[in-house]
């Protein structure tokens, strides 16, 4: 056997003892280990459930600058122009304050009752009891500054 066989059977077999020490160092502190995860679990999960929720989407809407013309032939379009580059920007930007105008938000939060949602309006627990729910317009404007349209 060589110089450098015995070197290493001995490197393998400390590094068996070293692991066998750290398994048994393990077990014998098995119980403050379980403990410490249960309490930082614990912790964790309360800090979680305290949280206010917090709903986000996000979605991607394609315009049709060409809709269908129910009345074919019988009205004349004269915007019927190839759309210039500058034409297209104007007609997206138009699209989106559509989409994030204050009328379209007060038909949103009318449809959906939001203005009767304490969730919805962030009201705190301790004030629910007492709180009687926003006007349409609040919680439109709730929903507008939430909005995001690019």
């Amino acid at each position: 056997m060589s110089k450098s066989d015995i070197v290493g059977e001995k490197q393998e077999e400390e590094s068996l003892i070293d692991v066998a020490s750290f398994l048994r160092l393990l077990w014998q502190q098995k119980w403050v280990l379980l403990v410490s995860t249960v309490a930082f679990s614990t912790v964790v999960m309360l800090w979680t459930a305290r949280q206010p929720k917090v709903y986000e989407a996000i979605g991607t809407l394609q315009y049709d600058p060409n809709p269908p013309r129910p009345l074919p032939g019988s009205v004349e379009d004269i915007s019927q122009e190839a759309p210039s580059y500058l034409g297209q920007q104007e007609f997206y930007k138009t699209q989106n304050q559509i989409l994030s105008s204050r009328v379209l938000m007060e038909r949103v939060v009318e449809q959906l009752g939001l203005q009767a949602n304490p969730d919805f309006l962030y009201i705190p627990e301790d004030e629910r009891d007492a709180w009687e729910g926003a006007s349409i317009s609040e919680a439109a404007l709730a929903l507008q500054l939430r909005l995001g349209v690019r």
